[in-house]
């Protein structure tokens, strides 16, 4: 793949077309409780709920997937880091090579992944050019909703400081709201309470989504956890039953395996406590 196709490709992303965010995210955490050991591609389940093109909208994805598995894009890189000496000023350069190293990192992990090495060289490059991207542009949304989405499992309180601004100028930011919502329960010590208000706007807002309801179940869940006299961990009433609702609700929508394969779990988890 060309530099240029690749340059094309970012730009369509960021663009939208109006199909809805299709940023591709490498989160290493995944999301709250759960750590998959694979590469997250957010845009791919982003639209579901979001727009009825969806064929469309995966396609893109796909598309950006493939590259990272397939391409070598370290090759492609120094094209954009030229272009960045170039416009130094420019926001949306430093975007498009914060973008490439999220996309080469992706690329390297999987040609690593049997070996169970994990490339942090370009992922730590990309994060520093996306925050470049901010300084010079806090509007940019496409860096914040990337780099918010990527951190929010390894850095909440970083996560949450970008989407949390993100959210003050765009306050209809549906992906932003569910990773600032995951961001939330991540951060240590949790803050629960914050987490279900923001997620639980999030799913009046896109009912179809089932990532969002996963993750509102998890709220709920973390809300009411307990530890029982004899050391067993409990889910209390009524976050329980709506936790139990959320998780549902999430394996009747379309989704990723992933998201569905979370959400089973963690159903099972509570259904397998004892009653209170």
């Amino acid at each position: 793949m060309t530099t240029a196709k690749i340059a094309l490709l970012i730009v369509f992303v960021a663009a939208g077309v109006g199909l809805g965010v299709v940023y591709a995210v490498n989160s290493q955490g995944w999301d709250p409780g759960i750590n998959s050991g694979l590469p997250v591609f957010a845009g791919m389940e982003a639209n579901e709920g979001l727009t009825t093109k969806r064929t469309a909208a995966e396609s893109i994805v796909v598309s950006i997937l493939d590259a990272a598995q397939k391409l070598k894009l370290a090759e492609e890189i120094p094209g954009y880091e030229r272009q960045v000496k170039k416009e130094p000023k420019s926001a949306l350069k430093h975007f498009q090579l914060g973008y490439a190293y999220l996309l080469a990192n992706s690329y390297e992990y999987v040609q690593a992944s049997e070996a169970g090495v994990y490339h942090h060289d370009q992922l730590e490059k990309a994060f520093s050019e996306l925050e470049k991207a901010l300084q010079l542009d806090p509007t940019l949304s496409a860096a914040a909703l990337t780099l918010g989405a990527h951190v929010f499992a390894t850095d909440p309180p970083r996560a949450i400081k970008i989407l949390e601004k993100l959210l003050k100028s765009d306050p209809g930011n549906v992906e932003a709201m569910l990773w600032l919502g995951g961001a939330y329960l991540n951060k240590k010590p949790s803050e629960v309470d914050a987490s279900i208000e923001t997620l639980q706007r999030l799913v009046l807002v896109r009912p179809k989504w089932a990532r969002a309801h996963r993750f509102l179940g998890k709220a709920y869940m973390c809300k009411g956890r307990t530890v029982s006299a004899n050391g067993k961990h409990l889910t209390t009433k009524p976050w329980r039953e709506l936790a139990i609702a959320e998780y549902e609700e999430a394996l009747k929508l379309p989704a990723t395996k992933e998201t569905h394969e979370c959400a089973s779990w963690e159903l099972k988890l509570l259904q397998k406590e004892p009653l209170q």
